[in-house]
């Protein structure tokens, strides 16, 4: 959408839905980061097996609030709190590397469907998602 010839303010903001920052709430539920703001503590470590091949594992927790409590399904503040487990390993002169990614949601009122404001079938409690990914890639 073009912007109007006289206004010269920017007032909206879209992450790519290619930026990832967590494994549930804004890459499946939300689509991308929008109208939030989130804290997100991470480690990892990658242990060394000699010859180019090492074990990595990471983990991080992501805490995200709305801006707007209006703009979501619960009118309130907080969208959850996400924990994400990885294990890895990666050949480099082999050109080889796998892994597993484990993901829960712990959904806070945001995402809640109150009677109140819902008057259909679609009202009630979020419920905690989890989701468990693999990859593997060669490289050639």
């Amino acid at each position: 959408m073009r912007q109007p010839a006289l206004d010269h303010s920017i007032r909206d903001f879209k992450f790519s839905p290619e930026y990832h920052i967590d494994s549930i709430l804004f890459r499946e539920i939300l689509g991308t980061v929008t109208n939030a703001l989130y804290v997100k503590p991470a480690i990892s470590y990658w242990f060394d097996l000699q010859q180019g091949r090492q074990i990595g594992l990471s983990g991080s927790f992501v805490y995200s609030v709305a801006q707007v409590p209006v703009a979501t399904p619960g009118n309130e503040l907080g969208y959850g709190l996400e924990m994400n487990l990885g294990a890895s390993y990666r050949n480099t002169p082999e050109g080889f590397y796998a892994g597993m990614t484990w993901g829960v949601l712990w959904p806070f009122g945001a995402l809640n469907r109150p009677a109140s404001i819902w008057t259909t079938d679609a009202a009630g409690d979020a419920k905690a998602a989890q989701v468990l990914r693999g990859f593997l890639g060669v490289k050639f």
